[in-house]
C-alpha cells in the first residue's frame, strides 16, 4: 500500500471546566509546552463541540504555560472573546498581537472583520524588528522570491513531477534550489530559526514586482524546507528542524509536516509508515474526504497517534474531524468558520489517478472515505460562524 501513497505524492495536481488565574499574556515565565499543546487541544475539542465557553477557558489554561502564545491561538481567542461579548478584553490582547507578531494595523483589519475591531485603536504602532531581524527578514524574503519565479507561483494543489518541467528548467531549478538552500542555511546558523515573534507572522511576498503582499512566514518555511530536504543539504535542514522542536520554536504540526515529507523521500533506509505523524491528515477528491491512502492497521493507529502525542499534536482520527469540519461547515461567502487546528494541511489530487493507483493494490476509495454525515451530526457548525 506504500506504493499508493507515494505515486499519489508525486501526481501533479474529556470535558471540564478550567479556571484559570487572571494573568496577563506574556508575563508568565514559566515555559511548559507540554501543558500549552494539551490545553490547545482540548480547546480545539470544545470548539468542535459547540462548548465556546470552556474553549475560551482551556486556551486561557493554556496561556499560561508559555511567555508568548502562537498567533493562531491568541486569534481564537480574540474571536470567541468577541462570539462570549466580551470583547473588551480584546484590547490587551490586540495590543500583545501588534508587539510580539510584528503585524501592522492593516494587516489587523484583514486578520479579523472590522466590527470585532471596534473601540480598538489601529493606529498603534507594531513592534519594532532590530535591525539584524530586518535584514534576515528581507533576505528570507529575496529566496523566497527566487524560489517562485523559477518555477512559477507555488500551488499546495499541484506537484510537479519530472516529466511536466522541461529539462533544462528542471537543471536550472535544481541549481537554484541548491544555491538557495546554501544561503537558507546560512542564514539561520547566523540569525537563528525564523519565528513569527523574531521576524512576524508575514513576510512580504516579492514574487510579483506589481504588487508587495504579505505571505504567512510557516508558509514559506514549510515550502523552502520541503525544497532544500531534497537536496545535499537534507541532512543540515533536518539538524535544524530537530533542533527547532527540541527548542520549541517550531510548531508541532509543522515540525511533523517536514519530518514526514523527509521520511517519505528518503533513500538511504527501508521505509517504515510507524515513524510518521501522517500529516496531512486529510485528502480532499471532488469535494469528497478521505485519510491518507496507507494501510490502516491497529498497530499503525497506535505508533501514528503515540509519535503525534509525543510533539503535542492530538490524536489522528480527532484532527480529521476538526479539519473536515472547517471544510463543510457554514457559507464562506457570508462568515469564516472559527479554526480549530492551528495550522491546516490538506492535500487535493484527481479521482480518475487516486482510483487507479488504489484499486491497483486491491483496495477500494470506499475503505478510505471520511464520513461527513458524522461529522456534521457531531460538529457545532453554527456556533464556529463568525
Amino acid at each position: 500500500m506504500r506504493s499508493i501513497y507515494i505515486i499519489l505524492l508525486l501526481f501533479p495536481l474529556f470535558k471540564g471546566i478550567v479556571v484559570p488565574k487572571d494573568i496577563s499574556i506574556g508575563k508568565e515565565p514559566k515555559q511548559d509546552f507540554v501543558s500549552y499543546y494539551h490545553y490547545i487541544n482540548l480547546s480545539n475539542r470544545s470548539i468542535y463541540n459547540g462548548d465556546l465557553a470552556n474553549a475560551a477557558l482551556f486556551l486561557d489554561s493554556a496561556f499560561q504555560y508559555i511567555k508568548s502564545p502562537y498567533f493562531k491561538d491568541l486569534q481564537k481567542r480574540i474571536i470567541l472573546n468577541w462570539k462570549l461579548n466580551m470583547s473588551e478584553k480584546n484590547i490587551q490582547l490586540l495590543n500583545f498581537i501588534l508587539k510580539t507578531k510584528h503585524i501592522d494595523t492593516a494587516q489587523l483589519k484583514t486578520l479579523f472583520p472590522l466590527e470585532l475591531l471596534t473601540g480598538f485603536n489601529t493606529k498603534v504602532k507594531p513592534g519594532k524588528l532590530s535591525s539584524q531581524m530586518k535584514e534576515f527578514k528581507y533576505q528570507l524574503e529575496r529566496i523566497y522570491q527566487t524560489d517562485q519565479e523559477i518555477k512559477g507561483y507555488y500551488d499546495f494543489k499541484t506537484i510537479q513531477t519530472d516529466n511536466y518541467i522541461p529539462k533544462a528548467k528542471r537543471e536550472k531549478q535544481e541549481m537554484l534550489e541548491l544555491a538557495n538552500a546554501d544561503k537558507f542555511i546560512k542564514l539561520i546558523r547566523k540569525y537563528g530559526f525564523p519565528t513569527e515573534n523574531n521576524i512576524g507572522y508575514f513576510i512580504h511576498d516579492l514574487s510579483d514586482p506589481t504588487k508587495i503582499k504579505a505571505i504567512e512566514l510557516s508558509h514559506v518555511v514549510d515550502i523552502l524546507f520541503r525544497n532544500y530536504l531534497g537536496t545535499k543539504f537534507k541532512e543540515d535542514a533536518l539538524r535544524i528542524l530537530e533542533t527547532a522542536m527540541t527548542n520549541h520554536i517550531i510548531h508541532p504540526i509543522n515540525y511533523a509536516h517536514l519530518k514526514d515529507h523527509y521520511n517519505e523521500n528518503i533513500k538511504s533506509r527501508k521505509f517504515n509508515w510507524g515513524i510518521q505523524y501522517l500529516v496531512p491528515s486529510v485528502i480532499r477528491i471532488d469535494n469528497a474526504f478521505y485519510r491518507p491512502f496507507v494501510y490502516y492497521s491497529k498497530g499503525l493507529l497506535d505508533s501514528v497517534n503515540n509519535n503525534r502525542i509525543s510533539i503535542g499534536l492530538d490524536s489522528l482520527h480527532i484532527e480529521q474531524h476538526q479539519i473536515v469540519s472547517q471544510q463543510i461547515c457554514g457559507d464562506s461567502t457570508k462568515a469564516n468558520n472559527l479554526s480549530i487546528p492551528t495550522y491546516t494541511y490538506i492535500n487535493e489530487y484527481r479521482l480518475g489517478f487516486v482510483k487507479w493507483a488504489v484499486e491497483k493494490e486491491g483496495r477500494l476509495m470506499s475503505d478510505f472515505i471520511i464520513s461527513t454525515d458524522k461529522i456534521k451530526k457531531e460538529c457545532k457548525c453554527k456556533a464556529l460562524l463568525y
